[in-house]
């Protein structure tokens, strides 16, 4: 079933933290919160919110995924026929770079998507 606001988004993640058998690490935590701040201002809702396969976050848009993790979060761009993956060194409470800014899915006015 489709996310669909930002609040569904937030309730999922925190959902996913909670419960995981291996506990989240406060710092992924901590970076899960900066990175949906940041991605509720600029980006569309995510197709999907999921455990990764370590206790890490995942968002996911399409052919595009951000992993949360406890130092960085990983954007890998899946589209074929190569995997594209960025990593973002992440302290939380830290500002994130403007090249990783710039790889983030933008809402736009026509198709809601950039």
């Amino acid at each position: 079933m489709p996310l669909r606001d930002w609040n569904e988004v937030e309730t999922v993640a925190k959902e996913i933290m909670a419960v995981s058998v291996e506990p989240f690490d406060a710092e992924t935590i901590a970076n899960a919160r900066d990175l949906l701040a940041i991605c509720r201002g600029c980006c569309p809702v995510p197709d999907d919110v999921a455990k990764g396969y370590w206790s890490t976050l995942c968002l996911v848009w399409g052919n595009f995924e951000l992993e949360v993790f406890e130092d960085r979060v990983e954007a890998y761009h899946l589209e074929q026929p190569q995997l594209q993956v960025w990593y973002e060194q992440h302290i939380p409470g830290q500002e994130f770079s403007l090249q990783f800014l710039a790889e983030l899915p933008k809402v736009s006015d026509e198709t809601g998507i950039a």
